[in-house]
């Protein structure tokens, strides 16, 4: 009887892991939401993968640059990209899920350098993104620099009246970088952020009942806010205790 059992339950365990299908998601690396260099991989994809493994799905992320994610997620190559902006021009090519993050940009200058001044600001932004790019176009002076650990030192040191960059990933860096932790608290915000995109997760639809996936990681994601998995989430990547759920989802205002 006890054989039978065990049998059963082998037999039950084979069964789920065979259709357990893996489904390929691209990514650029971009900490703290997505990141070979991060545990998990990063929040956004500790979040996708609970909410595809509630699906009966497995998650592979290929990091890969931008423009190789949209063209090869558009043909189905993947099954979708880890977090982007939802745009019109890209509607026809993916399904978008509800939002599942946020990227929120803000100045980050000296706690004793007024910004921005009436003129003449020089500010620095990763290099060949089109924040770069905007910010010309706003009449901003540009230094670009190449990661961002870089760039919060170059406003530390005056070299830049200030830096754009994302407001968790400046949390993440506090946490986890000794050396800026060090000067941390020599910098500050200036509020109100520069500006807040909400993050979905596109799906090819050239795959098939890519419609479907978007539903059930919808239904599942609404429940890991509502049974606070993402708040152990959270807790995992060891972010504030006043960095609310739900405030990931959207914008502030």
């Amino acid at each position: 009887m006890k054989k039978r059992i065990l049998t059963t339950f082998v037999f039950c365990l084979v069964s789920f892991a065979a259709k357990a299908e893996t489904l390929v998601f691209a990514s650029v690396d971009y900490i703290p939401y997505a990141s070979a260099h991060m545990p998990e991989d990063g929040l956004l994809a500790a979040i996708t993968r609970e909410a595809l493994h509630r699906s009966g799905h497995q998650l592979k992320i290929a990091y890969v640059p931008w423009r190789r994610a949209l063209e090869g997620t558009k043909v189905g190559s993947y099954t979708g990209i880890l977090g982007a902006f939802k745009t019109a021009e890209r509607e026809g090519d993916y399904h978008y899920t509800e939002a599942i993050g946020r990227l929120e940009m803000v100045f980050v200058h000296k706690q004793d350098t007024a910004f921005p001044k009436t003129d003449n600001n020089l500010v620095g932004a990763l290099r060949g993104t089109s924040l770069q790019d905007s910010l010309t176009e706003k009449g901003y002076q540009v230094d670009p620099f190449n990661d961002y650990p870089r760039g919060l030192k170059m406003a530390f040191f005056g070299r830049v009246d200030a830096i754009l960059i994302d407001r968790l990933m400046l949390r993440h860096l506090v946490i986890s970088d000794p050396d800026i932790a060090g000067f941390a608290n020599d910098l500050t915000i200036a509020e109100p952020a520069h500006s807040c995109n909400i993050l979905h997760l596109p799906i090819s639809r050239a795959i098939k009942d890519g419609a479907a996936l978007v539903e059930q990681i919808n239904r599942h994601h609404k429940a890991m806010l509502e049974d606070g998995t993402i708040a152990r989430i959270l807790d995992r990547f060891q972010f504030p205790d006043d960095l609310e759920p739900a405030s990931l989802n959207r914008c502030p205002g």
